[in-house]
């Protein structure tokens, strides 16, 4: 685990590219809103590794779409397809130490945090009107920034139609 927090920190201190708009334009319409001091880097391969390997399940269908990071968290933008809100959500966390903290859940989304040993890790999804389906995924070592960015109201309306 501590391997993990490292290539976190890692991925953090290396990135290269930096975004200055204050979204991400996704598709059909879609955007994220990027808040203060979220920049987005260049995808790797190791940053591809990691995502992979964060979820038990067929990760093929949730591509890594932008990788997003702040001071206290890092954010991994996923663009499922071939798959469902249903599935997403009955993918496990692959750390065997990980335990579920909070589940919610309505029609068009859900978000469940996870506890794993001292950071918080969250999956979130949404699918919009249209049926676009979109995939976050969340790493702090901050529970206050838990507790304030990952909530089901929060991240929905990070999601902006345009």
């Amino acid at each position: 685990m501590r391997s993990t927090f490292l290539f976190l920190s890692i991925i953090f201190l290396c990135g290269c590219s930096q975004s200055k708009s204050d979204q991400i334009q996704l598709f059909n319409g879609i955007s994220f809103q990027l808040q203060q001091k979220e920049i987005i880097r260049d995808i790797t391969p190791s940053t591809i590794e990691f995502y992979d390997s964060l979820f038990n399940g067929p990760f093929s269908e949730i591509p890594l779409y932008r990788n997003i990071q702040h001071p206290q968290y890092s954010l991994f933008i996923g663009m499922p397809f071939n798959t469902s809100l249903q599935k997403i959500m009955d993918y496990s966390y692959a750390w065997a130490d990980s335990s579920i903290i909070m589940k919610q859940a309505n029609d068009s989304s859900f978000l469940i945090t996870y506890k794993v040993e001292n950071a918080i890790a969250m999956k979130y999804a949404i699918q919009t009107g249209n049926s676009n389906l979109f995939f976050l995924s969340g790493l702090t070592q901050e529970k206050v920034v838990a507790d304030s960015l990952f909530t089901l109201k929060k991240l929905s309306k990070r999601f902006i139609h345009n």
